[in-house]
């Protein structure tokens, strides 16, 4: 029964082989240091809640194995997690991508963002700073705590 939105420090799980959240009700964008989790072979967000992009760096994770990102409200996957998809190691059904099969309706994926969903320091989890310089400080600076850890669990 797990609530809210996931931290940015569940990155620091370096040695973690199976991170699995399924079936809580999490919800929020899924942040960039889960690619630091190298190690992971499995991962399931589903169930929930989460929604925007998936993050291109968990479906580059060098061990995974299985990604269930089923029953949210994802609007977008890159050519990393198209590439999962299409091997059958990435579950995207029942979410809200317009241009892959099995996904919710229209009205399911516009009922969700009727009731915006926000998480503390939401610019952690996307590649876009705030533009709002009074409102978007703090979450800026998390945005960019976020790129340090990632870029320090990945060779240069």
């Amino acid at each position: 029964m797990l609530t809210g939105c996931l931290p940015l420090e569940i990155g620091f799980l370096k040695e973690a082989r199976v991170f699995d959240v399924g079936n809580n009700r999490l919800t929020g964008p899924i942040p960039f240091s889960l690619g630091c989790l190298e190690k992971v072979e499995e991962l399931n967000f589903a169930g929930k809640l989460f929604y925007g992009m998936v993050p291109e760096v968990l479906c580059q994770l060098p061990n995974l194995l299985n990604l269930s990102l089923y029953d949210n409200y994802f609007m977008q996957v890159g050519l990393a997690c198209r590439s999962l998809i299409w091997k059958g190691l990435l579950d995207i059904r029942k979410n809200c991508i317009p241009d892959l099969p099995f996904q919710r309706s229209v009205a399911e994926c516009a009922d969700l963002f009727q009731y915006p969903r926000f998480c503390p320091y939401m610019n952690s989890h996307s590649l876009q700073a705030s533009a709002s310089w009074f409102s978007g400080f703090f979450d800026s600076l998390k945005w960019l705590l976020s790129l340090v850890i990632l870029f320090s669990c990945k060779p240069l």
